[in-house]
């Protein structure tokens, strides 16, 4: 490869006759050529956090490699903690994570087309603490409704977190409606049901909290 390097260089000498330049002239190019050419494979990897422990719904402070030698592309495996990702350029790793994962091993691959470098990082992800203080309920479950109610149950979240999505599993009975961001339960029920257990789901910024409702509607009125 260094012969190559050379073979280049040389090979560029009757241009510069040509074009009546001088090796003083072209030196910045020749210095930034040489400078990019992968030469040898990428040597003594490592990252400024090789064992991180993150939270989740904070972003992370970037994580950046330091490697000998020139390298063309970063790869990562297995994947990333969910919300994070790493720049297959430069290596950094970037992003706010989303979900919460236990210690795991992470194989970064420095490359170039001589061969590549390789190094193992570790990741945590812990759940925040508004996280582990959020809740969510509502109050009188189990509900008895009658055909033809009309029905409004308001939840009591805690933790000061923002509903981005409510989500009911199964769905609620005919006629009832969950507000996928406030999570009220609203709406006239029109259809029977026998007593049946639905997960009410809240996802928010740092991760997501259920509850389950239990939810009888009667014939008649």
């Amino acid at each position: 490869m260094k012969t190559l390097k050379f073979v280049l260089i040389f090979s560029i000498f009757p241009v510069i006759l040509n074009c009546q330049l001088t090796i003083m002239d072209i030196k910045p190019y020749i210095i930034a050529l040489l400078s990019q050419w992968p030469g040898d494979p990428p040597s003594n990897l490592s990252y400024s956090e090789q064992n991180a422990t993150y939270t989740v719904g904070t972003a992370i402070t970037t994580n950046v490699p330091s490697v000998t030698g020139v390298v063309t592309s970063y790869s990562v495996s297995p994947d990333l903690p969910s919300g994070l990702a790493i720049n297959t350029e430069t290596g950094e790793i970037n992003g706010t994570p989303t979900t919460s994962s236990s210690g795991t091993s992470y194989t970064i691959t420095a490359s170039n087309s001589n061969g590549s470098a390789t190094t193992n990082i570790s990741i945590t992800v812990n759940e925040s603490s508004t996280t582990t203080s959020a809740s969510i309920s509502y109050s009188g479950s189990p509900f008895s409704y009658s055909l033809g109610q009309a029905v409004i149950e308001t939840p009591t979240i805690s933790g000061g977190i923002s509903p981005t999505v409510c989500a009911a599993s199964p769905i609620l009975p005919t006629g009832i409606f969950l507000d996928s961001t406030t999570c009220v339960i609203s709406g006239t029920t029109t259809g029977t049901q026998s007593a049946t257990d639905h997960t009410i789901t809240v996802t928010y910024s740092g991760g997501s909290i259920s509850t389950t409702i239990n939810i009888t509607v009667n014939g008649g009125s």
